[in-house]
């Protein structure tokens, strides 16, 4: 499983949810064992124990509803019903949040074909004028880089010091631009085609790059939404 995006980071929060109700729920027994020893004592540890496990349950009842929803709109989506890529598989591989594009995508009247190439997780777009090649990351945290750069990095836990910003964690990933790019190039060898490059970036990454070639979804139905108005 892609362990950058956000389902991975859920399905982590929930286990340790999980295992953190369980531990406190043993905890309850076992000052129970001891309660006649300061009854007062024990009743106001117990009350607190039992919030945190309450707020516990919400936090991991609210990733299961979350997720299951996430199942249920891939399991209608358009894109299933095309590819017939399991839910196993659309979680391992990262296309639970393509089918989203995808059908967003799908809707938009300009577009004659789409094509979803499963190697590189990616959509081919054939408009009016234009042909896209938009690949689809979903990342959770905050992307660190420039177009240009060969890797950029998933970043956390900012500190500033002299007052330069870094960052104590920095998970390494490949630049899906350039990658697209490469694929881009042999498509065109093959096909005799031409295509744009896009990157859409799902999930909860924040960017700070300044171009219009790393877009979110909504922006990229604006772009070809604009091909179809001045076309």
């Amino acid at each position: 499983m892609d362990t950058k995006n956000k389902y991975f980071a859920y399905i982590k929060i929930g286990i340790v949810l999980i295992v953190v109700y369980i531990s406190l729920g043993t905890l309850i027994t076992i000052l129970q064992l001891y309660s006649d020893i300061n009854q007062n004592l024990f009743s106001v540890m117990e009350s607190i124990i039992k919030l945190s496990r309450t707020f516990l349950m919400i936090g991991i009842l609210g990733i299961i509803a979350y997720i299951g929803n996430k199942i249920y709109l891939y399991v209608i989506s358009k894109f299933f019903l095309e590819t017939k890529i399991s839910i196993i598989d659309a979680f391992l591989n990262g296309f639970v949040d393509m089918a989203f594009v995808f059908d967003k995508i799908k809707a938009i009247k300009s577009v004659k074909k789409i094509e979803v190439d499963t190697k590189d997780g990616s959509l081919l777009i054939e408009t009016e004028n234009v042909n896209y090649k938009v690949i689809v990351r979903d990342y959770f945290g905050k992307v660190d880089g420039k177009i240009a750069y060969s890797n950029w990095y998933l970043v956390s836990k900012k500190r500033t010091k002299y007052n330069q910003v870094s960052y104590k964690k920095r998970v390494k990933i490949p630049n899906p631009y350039r990658e697209n790019a490469k694929s881009i190039e042999r498509l065109r060898i093959k096909e005799n085609k031409e295509y744009e490059n896009l990157v859409v970036i799902t999930g909860f990454g924040k960017m700070d790059m300044d171009s219009d070639k790393i877009v979110r979804i909504y922006e990229l139905i604006e772009i070809i939404d604009q091909e179809m108005i001045f076309s």
